[in-house]
């Protein structure tokens, strides 16, 4: 009875973000297509993950800063073939700042996103 309806800014800020993502993920996934069918070369798509002066890491200069929405973006864009890389900001100046870049480093590592991490590449050990 006491519930409040979200912010309409809110959910505006909440479609932003899943547009994003959904209009990125459909990117890579069409040139992961094409690729497959050799219009475009087989240069593996490469996005850079950055961290803007609160710690909260940008997308494609959107900033993310629910780790939920964080998590679900990069695990998308795993999933749709897409590797990252991590822009180390040039000046840390605080422990929280510090722990949401490690947090990021962790997502993008659980997520797949790193080329050193592919589970389905043959091992130079074996």
């Amino acid at each position: 009875m006491n519930e409040k309806p979200r912010n309409s800014r809110q959910l505006f800020w909440i479609g932003v973000v899943v547009a994003t993502i959904g209009a990125l993920a459909l990117l890579a996934w069409s040139r992961s297509a094409a690729s497959s069918s050799g219009t475009v070369s087989s240069k593996p798509n490469l996005i850079t993950i950055s961290m803007d002066s609160a710690g909260a890491a940008k997308l494609g200069g959107v900033p993310i800063a629910n780790t939920n929405i964080r998590d679900a973006a990069f695990s998308a864009l795993a999933a749709a073939g897409v590797r990252a890389q991590f822009a180390v900001p040039p000046t840390i100046t605080n422990q929280v700042q510090m722990s949401n870049m490690l947090e990021t480093l962790q997502s993008m590592s659980r997520a797949g996103l790193f080329a050193t991490n592919n589970p389905n590449a043959p091992s130079p050990y074996e």
